[in-house]
């Protein structure tokens, strides 16, 4: 759904046309065959590490930016289920508030994941290492991602404000924040406990 444009040549975009259950099923059908091929990548990394070192955790790895963002990204899904419910009542002001607390929370997550993965700690050519920081960088890349289409989502309330028809954008985003959660915490376990 690029932008159109009606009549009056105005610059018509996704959010400002309204959505047929047609519409809506495709788009869903499409964010779930998109996060399914995020899943992969993430997947193939988790089993590399029993492949190259077994079940074996370096004692050097510390816990608390692991837990620390696993909050913030708890947090930060939080708000942005109160900014689809904010949508759900057409309360434009209610998203922009609600996400701009989730992407300050986001990128608290991104910065907390990148410490272990960056901070030299770990040998990159060990065993371990060479799948903890690949892994532990897929995530964050995943996530820096998800923070901009977190900026985009609500750039484009703010912009469009009583134009808005529907907010697709608003659920899709959610949806993906959530399920980067669930890729981190399935990450965060086999990392650091199995």
């Amino acid at each position: 759904m690029a932008a159109s444009s009606n009549q009056s040549n105005d610059v018509l975009y996704p959010m400002q046309t309204p959505l047929s259950r047609a519409d809506l099923f495709k788009l869903k059908g499409g964010l779930t065959l998109f996060l399914i091929g995020l899943a992969v990548p993430i997947l193939l990394l988790l089993e590399m590490r029993y492949v190259v070192a077994g079940g074996y955790v370096a004692p050097q790895v510390t816990q608390w930016p692991a837990i620390a963002a696993t909050v913030a990204m708890l947090l930060s899904g939080l708000f942005t289920v109160a900014g689809s419910k904010s949508a759900k009542k057409a309360n434009r002001p209610g998203i922009v508030r609600s996400y701009n607390w989730a992407i300050l929370f986001a990128l608290i997550a991104i910065i907390l994941i990148g410490i272990p993965a960056f901070n030299g700690v770990l040998d990159p050519v060990s065993h371990y290492g060479e799948t903890f920081i690949p892994t532990m960088g897929t995530i964050d890349v995943y996530l820096f991602f998800t923070w901009i289409g977190m900026l985009a989502t609500r750039s484009r309330v703010k912009r469009l404000g009583n134009k808005i028809e529907n907010y697709w954008g608003v659920y899709a985003t959610n949806i993906v924040l959530w399920f980067m959660f669930v890729c981190w915490v399935v990450t965060w376990v086999q990392l650091y406990y199995l």
